[in-house]
């Protein structure tokens, strides 16, 4: 009878992580060495901005002070996270606290910079897990922003994938 956890591990690799690291994986199971390999998945990059190498990931816009709670709920539901707490410490400030489908922590952090109408400036910082991932930081706050702006001036849009 054949085990069916045999191929469990390799399999989550590369659906996790592309074939490039399924192959990493039985190359060194077997002790072979792989002089290099690099692979990207695709889904949901964002050409105009360049890949985020360190974490945390901190971006500035100009955007609706009202609409930040809304984004990042459009944001948290296009991603493996959820917002465990939401907090205002002062008026200018939204921490919002995470946690990924991996039980990682996380934080999401929305500072307003200037006080007054509408739109204003203001800086997203993020981290995910316990030692960063700013992959995944940089692709939230790109959805954030992506929501932000779709709402900016308007009081309401239609969600876009």
């Amino acid at each position: 009878m054949r085990n069916p956890y045999c191929h469990s591990i390799f399999d989550r690799v590369i659906a996790s992580r592309g074939a490039c690291a399924g192959l990493l994986v039985v190359m060194l199971g077997t002790g072979t060495a792989l002089p290099g390999c690099a692979a990207s998945s695709g889904r949901g990059s964002n050409s105009s901005m360049r890949p985020a190498t360190t974490s945390p990931v901190t971006v500035r816009t100009v955007a609706d002070w009202n609409d930040v709670e809304p984004a990042i709920g459009v944001a948290l539901g296009r991603t493996e996270l959820v917002k465990v707490r939401l907090e205002r410490p002062t008026p200018d400030r939204i921490e919002v606290r995470l946690r990924s489908s991996r039980d990682e922590p996380g934080l999401l952090v929305v500072t307003r910079t200037a006080a007054g109408g509408d739109p204003v400036p203001m800086t997203l910082t993020c981290t995910i897990g316990r030692f960063g991932d700013p992959a995944r930081e940089q692709q939230l706050i790109v959805y954030v922003v992506e929501r932000l702006e779709q709402l900016k001036g308007v009081e309401f849009a239609s969600v876009q994938e």
